[in-house]
This record gives structure tokens, sequence and C-alpha cells, in this order.
């Protein structure tokens, strides 16, 4: 696998009376250059800051440039020409031909085997970069076997900027994709010049089990041809807290068997479940919250093997919409369980067949899916209520010849999703029978503002009313509001807030 380190070293070869800069390589002494670094498959991995410490003119007018790293060396000659001393396996190559026209290849080198190192401009266009009119090259690397060939096996891919120099690379074999976040050239700050370095994965992982009491997750169930089965509804109920400090959780359910019918949180938030695999009574853990990536820990030990839980990996990914950003970077990560005969196996060459479960997890709604590699079955959350927050689809498909719909084991309002809120947000309650419902909402000074619901019969189960303002938001001012729940169960009243 190779991977490129770029402007390591440079030597420019330009005469003393020429520009300080390049076009297509603009680099003086000073300058900064910060990179997000994502790996082949496209998973941000960290910010990297290349800075140009050294600029001098030597004899002959021979200009150097060097960063804070060493290794690659690249030189300029008068027309613009850039080369390199390594360039993704290439030794001594043309990496760059100022006049090189579109669809023109030219050698980077030629090899022992009669082959051609070759590179080509596909395209040169007009674009804007950080808000500066600018022109881009997009450059192909790649090996044929004549040296006027347009396409062969492909090494890279470089976009090269005029005023920026190396805005983005992408390498073929499997190395890292690099793209420019931001620089200071010439003491002008353009972009996002800050570094983020996130946090060991288990610092991250601490946190990825969000749920708590009354709690629902709708899952859709496949299974292993694809065809749709009930869904699978299940409601959280905190049973206990025993004298570790471990939190208890049962699962109430209906539809699809749950693919889990309890939970155990530690105080170091290990979650433990029983009935993940084969409707097992020990406890499984599930979640190991200090394990990291590609380190497998004990899910279960039983006679002489052990059943293992691994990380594969920790990925961006955008779940129901959201896009959490920096604060969320690794914001899904992926686990399998296995069978092995001892407990530091991490290779699954050996044990393929002896899969059990594999899960996805993430920070703001847990569990979102679950493959059981022996019955074949898919779990994919569908929707649900977490905290409060209604998100996804919350309808149910549950058919006739099983349960019927959940009743709630007791009266509760959650607080309104989005809060704050403008102009639309939605109210959720639960009620264990049916009753008549009053929903009223009051300003900070107690003066009554409306009335959602008046007095009207509702039957037992949850129930959702959203608050629209789209049409009178000019008649409601900026602020705190509370919203009364009244029904035959008692009074609950909530907090929210209009932002406008």
């Amino acid at each position: 696998m190779s991977q490129t380190i770029f402007f390591s070293f440079f030597v420019i070869n330009i005469h003393a009376q020429d520009s300080l800069t390049t076009p297509f390589f603009p680099y003086q002494q000073g300058d900064i250059l910060v990179y997000s670094v994502y790996d082949f498959d496209g998973n941000y991995l960290k910010d990297t800051e290349l800075e140009i410490t050294i600029d001098s003119v030597g004899p002959n007018g021979i200009r150097y440039l060097q960063s804070f790293l060493d290794g690659q060396q690249y030189s300029i000659d008068s027309i613009g020409n850039i080369y390199s001393s390594y360039f993704y396996g290439v030794d001594d190559s043309k990496v760059f031909d100022h006049k090189a026209s579109v669809n023109t290849p030219w050698i980077q080198k030629k090899t022992d085997s009669e082959q051609f190192e070759l590179a080509i401009k596909r395209e040169i266009k007009p674009s804007t970069s950080f808000e500066v009119q600018d022109t881009l090259a997009l450059v192909e690397y790649y090996l044929a076997q004549d040296s006027v060939a347009t396409s062969g096996l492909q090494r890279a891919a470089l976009t090269w900027s005029y005023r920026f120099g190396l805005i983005r690379t992408f390498d073929y074999e499997g190395g890292n994709r690099n793209v420019l976040k931001g620089a200071v050239l010439n003491g002008e700050v353009y972009g996002d010049t800050t570094v983020y370095t996130p946090p060991p994965p288990s610092e991250v992982q601490k946190d990825y089990f969000p749920y708590r009491d009354g709690d629902v997750l709708i899952y859709t169930v496949t299974d292993s041809l694809g065809n749709q089965l009930s869904d699978s509804k299940i409601r959280l109920v905190q049973d206990s807290v025993d004298t570790a400090g471990s939190v208890w959780y049962s699962v109430e359910a209906e539809g699809h068997t749950p693919f889990i019918t309890r939970f155990k949180v530690d105080t170091s938030r290990n979650v433990y479940g029983t009935g993940w695999w084969e409707n097992n009574e020990e406890l499984w853990m599930i979640y190991d919250a200090y394990n990291e990536q590609s380190v497998p820990w004990i899910a279960l030990k039983k006679e002489a093997f052990f059943e293992l839980g691994m990380v594969l990996g920790i990925e961006i990914r955008s779940v129901f919409g959201r896009n959490f950003g920096v604060a969320h970077l690794y914001n899904v990560f992926t686990i399998n369980y296995y069978l092995a005969e001892d407990s530091t196996t991490q290779g699954f060459d050996t044990y393929e067949g002896k899969f059990r479960t594999y899960a996805e997890w993430d920070k703001d709604f847990g569990i979102f899916q679950k493959y059981e590699y022996d019955t074949g079955l898919t779990y994919d959350l569908k929707g649900g209520v977490i905290s409060g927050f209604v998100f996804g689809d919350t309808s149910v498909v549950i058919t006739s010849n099983e349960p019927g719909t959940y009743v709630p084991s007791g009266f509760k309002l959650f607080q309104n999703y989005p809060n704050p809120f403008n102009p639309a947000t939605s109210i959720q309650f639960d009620l264990p029978n049916s009753s008549t419902v009053s929903l009223i909402i009051y300003d900070i000074q107690g003066r009554l503002v409306s009335k959602l619901i008046d007095e009207q019969h509702f039957i037992e189960g949850t129930h959702t009313v959203t608050l629209n303002l789209s049409k009178k938001i000019n008649s409601w001012a900026s602020g705190v509001y509370f919203y009364e729940l009244r029904t035959a169960y008692g009074v609950q009243i909530k907090p929210m807030t209009l932002l406008k």
C-alpha cells in the first residue's frame, strides 16, 4: 500500500528574477497547508498540517523549500514542470507537465520491463477555491504498454490548483486520500486552518448506549432472501440498579421476536444482554466501552471456547438524515461476534461459518442494525423515541396473528422535539388506558396561549400532537412557553422554547 508524503522537501529550479511562487506549486517559506486525511474508503482519519520552514535560492538560481517532514524531493524547472524523486511507486518522475494538452500523456518513467509510467491531464477547468477564482488540473497517473496510451493500470489521481497547489489526492492502490482544508499562503488565510485530531476510539466509544426508561425502538425485519417480515417494536423499562451500580433494563416487545430480551449497563458504560444470540440466558458482553478497534474482547466464555466481540470499523455516517459534523466524526461503529478457540484471535479466516451476529451502533440511536448469521434475519432501525426525541418512521406494521398494540405501563409526557423550535414541534404522551385529554400552552407569565387538545377522548397507547405556527408565527413572541397535559391519571408540565 503506497502513501505519499507531499511537500516533504522541495527543490525548485527557477531564475532569481522569476516570481517567488510557481503556478500549480505556489509555495514559499512560512506557508501552511492543512489537509483532512481519509482512508481509501473515505472514512475520516485526522487532519495534518505542513509548514514550509526553509526557502532559499542557491547557486545557479536553484530554489530550496522544505517542510517539517522529510522524504520526497520535488524540483520545478523554469517553465513550471514539476518533478519528484519518488511519486506513488515511481522514482525520478515528471509529475506535472505545464504545457501538456488535455488527453495527451507524458512519460514519467520507462520501466525495466519496457512499460511506461505515464501521466495525463484529464481536464483543466476554471473553478473557485476558498472563494477565490482558480484553475484546476486533474492529472491521472497510470502504467501502460506504450508511451502514447491514454489509459492503463491506474496509480493515482491528483487535483492541482493554480492558486493553492495540491488540493486533492487519491491513491488507487489503497493509500490515504488528502483534501486541502485550509492554507496560509504569503500571509493570507484561506479556508479552515484549524487542525482537528480525533480522540482515540476507546474515548469515543464510552457513550454508545443512549437509551433511557421508556424509550421505544421500531425495527423492520427481513429474512435471508430479503423478504420483509412484520416489524419488531421494543420498549425499554428500567427494572433496577444492582449493588454494583449497574442499571438493568427489561425489553417489552410486540411484533416480530426482538433481537434481545434484557440489557445491563455497568458503571463503565459496558453493555451486556440476554437473548443476543440463540436466545441465550447468559449475559453477553455485547459492547466494550473502552475497547480499541480490531482488538477482540470476551463476550462469553463457554467450556473450551470463547465467544468474542470485535469492533471492525468506525465510520462517518449520516443517520436519519442527520450529519453530526466534527463533534461526532466517529459517529458509527460496527461489531462482529464470533466463536474462537482462544481469547485473542483477531483474524476470521479460520472461523468462517462460526460468526454469531453483526451489529452497527450509533451514539444518538444505539443499535440501529443487527444481522443474525444463524437465522439470516436482519433488524434495521426504522424509527422510535429516545429521551423524548421522535425520529424516523414510528408507524408499526403488525400482522393480525401477532400481539396487539403495545400498551404503555404508565402516564408520561415527553419533551417536545425539536426544542427550541420554529415554526413547528411535536409533543408526545403515553396513556396506560383511555382517558379524556387536554393539552394547553401557557406563556412565561402563566397566561393561556393555546389549547391544542380540549377535553378530547384518547385510547390507550402513544400519541403525538404537532404544534405548527407557520400561519401565525407573527402572533407568538420568542421565548419560553409551558405545555400542560391533563388526563385522568394526573397533570404533567414541561417547558419549550420558540426561537424566531
